[in-house]
């Protein structure tokens, strides 16, 4: 394989400076209208963008009057629509777009209100340009566990496992695969929703793992998994001895679980949990309703709009214990 080409220090510095410029810019537009000024000639916008000269000459093409016109209709439009459904004041609407701002990362306060609108279920593709649109779900992330309200004990710190938070900014290139464009359709709007997925039942998992190891000691499988999963486990761990050349599904038990059981072991040990959940309703009810949504994607088959939001809403909520209950996790 051809060594890729080195890239000379002016080069990267370049690079550098469009990457800070596309945290900053509304909009692709915005950003073409901005190198246009610095003197770079279309082509090489182009290349810096990954786009084409074609999209960077119509973009060049509009009077500034429409430019500047078109992003503040849009903006109001947005905001708008959000005080429509979340049926607060405008002051409000500034609060939860300054909370979005501080649990997901720097970003501009127009790129908050467009997140909060995407969470609320608000179509972007009715407001903003393409550009734009694709520019915004590049910058949706998990919630970041944020750091709890009061100050943490000694204690309580070192016995707090170290987590990263996570950025969502799902890409998907499609290739030729003689599918309709339905297909393809549903394969982007997917691809946003499995990372969602993938993070929630994976810290579930991790969540039980250390609340049990903390109670019983690495041995807490043979404990406190009931019997029905831990025979389901022992099965799958068997058969996947036969095929030693496929990777295996992880260095513990709990990874050759359904989802289903996740909720049996929590319930069997709901002492362990309750300073975690409070109430057991609360997380047997999530459970239970994200299981066919899960298996549905695990499926690679599309999910209603009902069902995306349902796991955006419940993904935010565990977000959101988490963040509350910091301290109850060991």
């Amino acid at each position: 394989m051809a060594a890729a080409k080195k890239m000379d220090a002016q080069e990267e510095l370049v690079r550098l400076k469009v990457l800070e410029l596309r945290r900053t810019a509304k909009s692709q537009n915005e950003l073409i209208v901005e190198l246009d000024k610095a003197g770079f000639g279309q082509t090489r916008i182009a290349e810096l963008l990954g786009t084409t000269a074609n999209t960077v000459n119509v973009a060049l093409s509009r009077p500034r009057s429409s430019r500047r016109g078109s992003d503040v209709a849009t903006n109001r439009e947005v905001k708008a629509a959000l005080l429509r459904i979340l049926g607060v004041t405008p002051q409000r609407l500034s609060q939860r777009v300054a909370q979005v701002k501080r649990l997901y990362g720097p970003m501009s306060t127009e790129d908050g209100t467009y997140v909060l609108a995407h969470q609320e279920g608000i179509d972007l593709t009715k407001y903003l340009d393409r550009d734009t649109v694709d520019r915004v779900r590049g910058l949706l992330p998990a919630p970041a566990v944020a750091a709890a309200a009061a100050p943490a004990t000694a204690r309580t710190r070192r016995a707090t496992a170290r987590s990263d938070a996570v950025r969502i900014a799902p890409s998907l290139e499609l290739v030729d695969a003689g599918l309709p464009k339905k297909v393809n359709d549903e394969a982007l709007r997917m691809a946003t929703v499995y990372p969602k997925l993938y993070i929630f039942e994976n810290s579930i998992r991790n969540v039980i793992v250390r609340v049990l190891q903390a109670k019983h000691g690495k041995a807490w499988w043979a404990k406190s998994a009931p019997t029905g999963v831990q025979g389901k486990v022992k099965t799958r761990k068997a058969k996947e001895a036969q095929t030693p050349w496929h990777g295996k599904r992880g260095t513990h038990e709990i990874y050759y679980a359904d989802f289903g059981d996740l909720r049996d072991i929590i319930t069997k040990n709901w002492k362990e949990f309750e300073p975690i959940f409070l109430k057991q309703a609360w997380i047997t009810q999530r459970l239970d309703e994200l299981e066919p949504p899960r298996n549905i994607v695990a499926h690679n088959n599309p999910l209603s709009k009902n069902e995306e939001n349902r796991i955006d809403l419940y993904f935010n909520d565990w977000i959101a214990l988490l963040n509350d209950r910091k301290g109850a996790v060991p």
